[in-house]
């Protein structure tokens, strides 16, 4: 015959138990956890207002994945900004080429261009990161607001609307983020020259 002394005496064994286990494996959702973490610091710079900094030719490398239907595809994209033909205004092309392999590699299964417009609103947009601790990298620094139009390259009509985004430029000015945010990620898409 079991008392209920025994049982108590059980019930709170089993709790020590569990304490003890709970507390080895960090407990109570707190990081005990002794890693330093050191994210790289990477200033972003706006173009202050001089348009002439996009310029040229702007390439992602390969790597940005579609899923269309069942199949996964890799593109490449990009920019080509011309000479600004007003104080906020550039003009240019939109880019984008899907390969059926992941590499972009082969005969690409699609691409497309289309003339856009881009107006610069201001370059004094401080620049948001993401500071979780899986993020090895944090931005600061500023950005550049702009409003992108894309045009279809047959009609001439506008493709969905006009877009609000941020643009920034690496310190030296030979790498480039476009986003939907002024928040930036190390897992945006480069441009690069």
């Amino acid at each position: 015959m079991i008392s209920s002394r025994s049982i108590s005496s059980t019930k709170l064994a089993l709790a020590c138990a569990a304490a003890l286990i709970l507390s080895a494996c960090g407990g109570g959702g707190s990081d005990s956890s002794t890693t330093t973490y050191n994210p790289t610091q990477v200033t972003l710079a706006s173009s202050a207002g001089d348009l002439n900094k996009y310029l040229g030719r702007w390439s992602t490398g390969c790597g940005f994945t579609f899923i269309a239907g069942s199949s996964a595809k890799s593109g490449l994209g990009g920019y080509q900004f011309a000479t600004p033909v007003s104080a906020t205004v550039i003009p240019g092309t939109v880019t984008v080429t899907l390969y059926s392999s992941t590499n972009c590699t082969g005969t690409p299964v699609s691409s497309g261009s289309n003339p856009m417009t881009t107006t610069f609103v201001s370059s004094t947009n401080p620049v948001a990161t993401s500071n979780s601790r899986s993020s090895s990298v944090i931005f600061s620094g500023n950005a550049d607001r702009l409003t992108i139009q894309e045009y279809n390259r047959t009609t001439g009509a506008l493709v969905g609307t006009a877009r609000t985004q941020y643009a920034a430029f690496s310190a030296n000015f030979t790498e480039l983020r476009i986003e939907n945010t002024s928040t930036f990620s190390q897992f945006d898409s480069v441009l690069k020259k």
